[in-house]
C-alpha cells in the first residue's frame, strides 16, 4: 500500500501491522491487525504535537488531499485540513487512519483471514469503539506522537476519540468528539436498527446491495433535517408532471435523491463492513463495565471539547449539553460549543467552515 513519491519520498496511504494478534472486548481475536493511515506535515517540523482525525461511518484515511498520499481526490475533511486551513499541517502534524471493520485498506469483512486464505465475510468478529481505540492508540504509540496534542472527530469518529480519552488516560492533551456522546441513544440504535434490518433483509434475498441502498437511503434521513428537505426539495418531481393522471407522475425529487444516495454508497462501499460498524456504534458506551458513565468520565486526563450541532436529529444538541455538565462535575475540563446547520448531523462533513470556526477559537486560541 505505500509507494514512493518524487525524490525517493515514502508515499501513502501507508499500512501499520501489529506484532501479533489483536483481542478484541467481546472475545474474539484477529490473528493480525492491519491499519491503513495517512500522514499531513512533518513531525519533526511541529512541535506543538500531533493532532488524529477520526472518520464517520463509511469514511477512510484520505482526510483531505495532499500530504503523504499521491491520491488527488479531496478528502472527507477537505474544507478543514491543509495549508492555511483550521488544521494547518504547518503548526500541527495529522494523523488519520482508516478504522479497523471498514474497507479502506484497514482490517475489516473484505480482508483475508489468515486462518482460512478466505475473505471474513459474516464471520467477521464483533467490533467496538473500544477496539477501535485500542487499535487507534497502537498506531500513535508505534508512530512516536504520544501525547497527541488533539484527537477530532464527528459521530462514529466522535465515539471513539471518547474511549480513546477514558482508557488511555493522558494519551490526548485536548478531545474534541464532534455529533458524538459518550454513549449511543436510543434513537441512534432505532435508526441503525433499521439499516441492520434492511441490510439483512437484502442479503436474505440474494442481494445484500439492495440492504445497503435501502439502509443509506433510511440513514440520510437521520442524518439531515426536515428544514433542510423541505428547502431544497419541497413537492417538487422531476421534469414538470403537468395535469396527468396520478398514476403517470414522476418520482418526487426527494425520492430520487435518496436513491442517488444509496446507489453512491452500494458503488463504494461494502454491507458486511456496513453491519460491523454500525454494530460498533450501537454497543458504543464508555460507562460500559467501568461501573457507568460517571466513573468512566473521572478517568479522563484529557481536556474535553465537546461540540453539538443544534439542529441534529441522531445525537441531539440537548443532551452534549448535559454530557459537558456531567463531564465538569466529575472534576473534567470540559468545554461546550454548538453550530448551527440545516445538514443537521452532517454539519462536520457538509459545513467544515463552522466546526474551523471554532476550532480556531477553542482549540488553537486564535483570536477572530
Amino acid at each position: 500500500m505505500t509507494t514512493t513519491g518524487g525524490g525517493g519520498a515514502p508515499r501513502g496511504p501507508f499500512l501499520f501491522r501489529s506484532d501479533g494478534p489483536f483481542g478484541l472486548e467481546c472475545g474474539g481475536r484477529l490473528p493480525v491487525l492491519e491499519l491503513a493511515y495517512e500522514t499531513w506535515g512533518d513531525p519533526a517540523r511541529t512541535p506543538g504535537g500531533a493532532v488524529l482525525l477520526v472518520h464517520a461511518l463509511t469514511g477512510d484515511a484520505h482526510a483531505a488531499s495532499g500530504g503523504s498520499s499521491e491520491d488527488p481526490r479531496p478528502g472527507w475533511w477537505e474544507g478543514l485540513v491543509g495549508p492555511g486551513k483550521a488544521v494547518d499541517p504547518a503548526r500541527c502534524f495529522v494523523l488519520s487512519a482508516n478504522l479497523p471493520g471498514s474497507l479502506y485498506g484497514s482490517t475489516g469483512p473484505r480482508s483475508t483471514d489468515p486462518r482460512t486464505n478466505r475473505p471474513y465475510g459474516s464471520r467477521f468478529p464483533v467490533l467496538t469503539t473500544r477496539d477501535m481505540a485500542r487499535a487507534l492508540a497502537l498506531l500513535v504509540e508505534r508512530l512516536g506522537l504520544a501525547p497527541l496534542r488533539g484527537a477530532l472527530g464527528g459521530s462514529l469518529g466522535a465515539m471513539v476519540i471518547w474511549e480513546m480519552a477514558v482508557e488511555f488516560p493522558g494519551l490526548i492533551r485536548t478531545a474534541v468528539p464532534i455529533a458524538g456522546d459518550a454513549a449511543a441513544g436510543a434513537w441512534m440504535v432505532a435508526f441503525d436498527h433499521l439499516g441492520r434490518e434492511a441490510v439483512r433483509l437484502g442479503a436474505a434475498g440474494g442481494d445484500p446491495r439492495r440492504g445497503l441502498d435501502l439502509a443509506r437511503r433510511i440513514a440520510m434521513v437521520s442524518y439531515r433535517t426536515p428544514a433542510l428537505f423541505e428547502s431544497r426539495f419541497g413537492r417538487r418531481r422531476r421534469g414538470d408532471p403537468g395535469e396527468g393522471p396520478v398514476s403517470l407522475l414522476p418520482p418526487f425529487e426527494v425520492e430520487s435523491y435518496l436513491a442517488h444516495q444509496g446507489r453512491k454508497l452500494v458503488a463504494r462501499f461494502d454491507a458486511e463492513a456496513y453491519l460491523a460498524l454500525l454494530t460498533a456504534m450501537d454497543l458504543h458506551d464508555v460507562g460500559r463495565g467501568r461501573g457507568g458513565l460517571e466513573a468512566a468520565f473521572r478517568r479522563i486526563r484529557s481536556e474535553v471539547l465537546l461540540v453539538g450541532v443544534q439542529e441534529d436529529l441522531l445525537v441531539p444538541a440537548p443532551d452534549l449539553r448535559r454530557t459537558a455538565d456531567r463531564l465538569r462535575e466529575a472534576g473534567v475540563r470540559a468545554e461546550y460549543e454548538e453550530i448551527r446547520s440545516p445538514f443537521g448531523h452532517d454539519a462536520f462533513l457538509a459545513e467544515p467552515e463552522a466546526v474551523a470556526a471554532v476550532l480556531r477559537r477553542r482549540f488553537f486560541g486564535e483570536t477572530p
